[in-house]
C-alpha cells in the first residue's frame, strides 16, 4: 500500500517511496519503511500493553480500527471533491465504471445474509 500510494503522489518522500530497484524489481524503499514502521508500532504497543493484554491483541485492534477508515479515505476525498464542485479527472481505475460496483454488490449480496 505505501508503494501504491507513493507512485500516485499521496505520500511524503513520494518519489524516493516509490523507486523500484532495477535489481530486485521490487519498491525496496517501501518495503523497508512498512517494515520499520511496523517494528515501531509493535515497540509501541508493548509499551502501552496495559494490564497484562497481549500485544498481539493490541496490535491486532488498532489494525482493524484504523484499517477500515483509511480503506474509505479515498471515497470520501472524491465526495468531497464533488461537493465543491472541483471534480478532477478520473485515475486508470473507476469502480463505477461499467457496472462494476453493481456487479461486485451481487455477486457478495448472498455472502452477506
Amino acid at each position: 500500500m505505501i508503494y501504491a500510494f507513493a507512485r500516485d503522489g499521496g505520500l511524503p518522500a513520494s518519489k524516493r517511496l516509490a523507486h523500484v530497484s532495477a535489481r530486485h524489481r521490487t519498491p525496496e524503499a517501501a518495503i523497508w519503511a512498512a517494515a520499520l514502521l511496523s517494528f515501531a508500532f509493535v515497540i509501541g504497543a508493548k509499551a502501552l500493553e496495559a494490564s497484562g493484554t497481549p500485544v498481539y491483541t493490541i496490535v491486532v485492534s488498532c489494525t482493524v480500527i484504523f484499517l477500515f477508515p483509511l480503506l474509505r479515505a479515498p471515497d470520501r476525498a472524491r465526495a468531497a471533491e464533488l461537493w465543491r464542485h472541483q471534480v478532477a479527472a478520473h485515475g486508470p481505475v473507476e469502480p463505477g465504471a461499467r457496472g462494476v460496483s453493481r456487479c461486485s454488490l451481487y455477486w457478495h449480496w448472498p455472502r452477506w445474509c
